[in-house]
């Protein structure tokens, strides 16, 4: 059986000839055939707060992701955004990491755990597929992570305890 390469809708007609030549009657199918990646996705590090976690470090290692994305090779329902999985993985080249089901619409959100450490740079990348198992682009995103508290090494504490309203200095 050969199909189209092209991409597009397709109206499939199927019937049998037996041995002695007598044709069934024929079964027609809608088809649509993809073969192009989803569009590149949108990825963005989410902190406490609700907003994009790179203007200052994260001291918690469980990264809140935001994906977008879409398959624009398709016409989707409303809502829909043609994407069938998503993969995250450590550091920028979207090697590693296992597919996961696609739970958004035009969106996803989910959490990934990286390193913990001393305010050290955390890469994630993502990539997504369509259900034709076509797989988009990857995209990296960078953040901060800082989860070891600082330590008081020293501490002094100098003043003149006889004045009415004394001051102190504490310096470490």
């Amino acid at each position: 059986m050969l199909f189209r390469s092209q991409e597009g809708r397709f109206r499939i007609c199927v019937w049998i000839v037996d041995s002695a030549g007598h044709r069934s009657g024929h079964r027609a199918q809608q088809v649509y055939i993809d073969t192009s990646a989803p569009d590149l996705p949108s990825l963005s590090i989410v902190d406490g707060q609700g907003g994009t976690a790179n203007a200052s470090p994260l001291n918690n290692p469980l990264l809140s992701l935001k994906v977008g994305a879409s398959d624009g090779a398709r016409t989707v329902a409303e809502g829909d955004s043609g994407i069938y999985q998503v993969k995250v993985s450590d550091g920028g080249g979207c090697s590693g990491g296992a597919w996961m089901d696609w739970t958004g619409g035009p969106e996803m959100s989910l959490n990934h755990l990286v390193g913990a450490g001393d305010l050290v740079s955390r890469e994630v990348s993502v990539q997504v597929k369509d259900e034709a198992g076509n797989v988009s682009g990857c995209i990296a995103a960078q953040v901060d992570i800082d989860t070891v508290p600082l330590e008081i090494t020293r501490l002094s504490v100098s003043g003149d305890d006889t004045q009415s309203q004394p001051g102190y200095t504490i310096g470490q």
